[in-house]
């Protein structure tokens, strides 16, 4: 072939693969008259019904609107609920491989997204079920009534996953899910011990929607399963004063084999308050549990006993010589008992000379709460006054105060207490003098002298009692 002839021939090429370009533009693909340009475009519009139509249309194209991934992917994190919803549903139609990066983008998107994840849920791939359900369980509290109504269609769900996450997020809406009560409640008979624990913890946060529960929840106390019964006592303590009848099963799980079951029954014990005797002794019992944590559990919730845990006394008489830990949370305890654990006084005297600071300074705040019945240990509260920690001897001049007894011992004591380099003690001993009136006479020229003091409350409390004392 001469020269002459190639060229033509190339010329009549390059304008065949030019107008077969020029065609394939032409022939972008369409539906219901409009192009994948046009359909892309009205994706993103701000009109939902438009959204709507466009994610329709783009799924009705499927393979054809690949180049539509993107938009769809930017629909899933920005457009309305429903919007983002069929924006998925297209993607399936248009790219399934691009399914799982979907649905994280789903979950990244905020409450608006729950909806989309709720038509997740529908299919029947078991692993993109269960991310949408995480999605769910993650995003419910910035959309609670989109996610409940999620929730509610799932919570029976035949997968023991999906319906453990369902059971499971009603606690992260509180009170809000108080509508779905029954829904919890009839998962408390679940035959997994998982779903159990979770509807138990949930209905925990219930608060008065969940009393109709009660009994159910009382009788998981009982279950086979260590974690459900942990729960069940964690749900009882939480729902407080209702759930008090549950005292005595409570105390029964104090010898549970679980130690993280005996410590929920303690601390729910001590949350309920008004238990009856027995619950209040067997706490005491447990104060010497073989595990520690079970022990501290014990004490605390006599603590919140207050005068209620009067019959753990002798208990905690004889914890007042473990280790300082246990030490300090005893005479806490019997602090709260108030007058009638003076039986205790000269167990809790021997205290003041605990090395430990803290024990000692509350041994004298509960002599001080004990009253008359405290009195005899006047003279070892004033001995007292010798240690060197100035927080144990502000605590013994206000507890010298708080009995008012033997003025012979305290008042002079109480008047060396007044030159006290620590301001709080000067400020305590100048507040106790008054509550002794005429007996603490002999006061009255240094707390004279303290109403020059440089600190206030110093000031303040010397000029108070100095009244006091000459009024009485």
């Amino acid at each position: 072939m001469s020269r002459r002839q190639t060229v033509p021939l190339v010329l009549s090429l390059g304008l065949a693969l030019a107008l077969g370009l020029l065609a394939a533009g032409c022939g972008e693909p369409k539906h219901d008259g409009r192009t994948l340009s046009e359909w892309m475009e009205r994706l993103g519009s701000l009109d939902e019904t438009h959204g709507l139509e466009a994610a329709h249309a783009l799924a009705a194209m499927g393979a054809e609107a690949a180049e539509a991934s993107g938009a769809l992917f930017h629909a899933l994190g920005t457009a309305a609920p429903e919007v983002r919803a069929a924006a998925f549903e297209a993607l399936e139609k248009v790219d399934p491989a691009t399914l799982r990066r979907a649905l994280i983008a789903l979950r990244r998107g905020g409450g608006d997204s729950i909806m989309a994840l709720g038509a997740v849920l529908k299919r029947e791939d078991p692993h993109l079920r269960l991310k949408a359900m995480e999605g769910v369980h993650d995003l419910a509290p910035k959309d609670p009534a989109r996610a409940l109504s999620v929730l509610d269609a799932y919570a029976k769900d035949d997968d023991n996953k999906i319906r453990y996450l369902a059971i499971a997020t009603y606690q992260k809406l509180g009170e809000y899910a108080a509508g779905s009560a029954a829904i919890l409640q009839a998962a408390l008979g679940d035959e997994v011990g998982a779903v159990r624990a979770a509807a138990l913890r949930s209905l925990a946060w219930l608060g008065p929607a969940a009393h109709p529960a009660l009994a159910q929840i009382s009788e998981r106390l009982a279950d086979d399963e260590p974690a459900v019964r942990r729960a069940a006592a964690t749900t009882i303590g939480r729902l407080g004063g209702p759930a008090r009848a549950a005292a005595p099963d409570l105390a029964a799980l104090l010898h549970d084999e679980d130690a993280e079951v005996r410590k929920a029954a303690a601390v729910a014990l001590g949350l309920l308050k008004r238990i009856g005797r027995d619950p209040v002794i067997a706490l005491g019992a447990a104060i010497t549990d073989a595990d520690p944590e079970v022990s501290k559990a014990a004490l605390q919730s006599l603590q919140a006993l207050g005068p209620g845990a009067a019959a753990a006394l002798p208990a905690l008489r004889r914890a007042l010589s473990g280790a300082a830990e246990t030490r300090l949370a005893a005479v806490s305890a019997i602090a709260r008992i108030g007058p009638a654990a003076a039986v205790a006084a000269d167990d809790v005297a021997e205290l003041l000379d605990d090395p430990d600071a803290r024990v000692a300074a509350r041994a004298a705040a509960a002599l001080a709460r004990m009253g008359a019945g405290a009195k005899a240990a006047v003279p070892k509260l004033v001995e007292a006054f010798a240690r060197s920690e100035r927080e144990v001897r502000m605590v013994v001049a206000a507890a010298l105060g708080a009995l008012a007894a033997r003025p012979d011992l305290s008042v002079p004591a109480l008047i060396r207490a007044l030159k006290d380099e620590s301001v709080p003690v000067r400020a305590s001993a100048a507040q106790s003098l008054g509550r002794f009136g005429k007996a603490a006479a002999a006061a009255i020229p240094e707390l004279e002298r303290l109403k020059a003091d440089r600190d206030v409350t110093v000031r303040r409390n010397a000029a108070k009692s100095l009244k006091m004392i000459r009024e009485a």
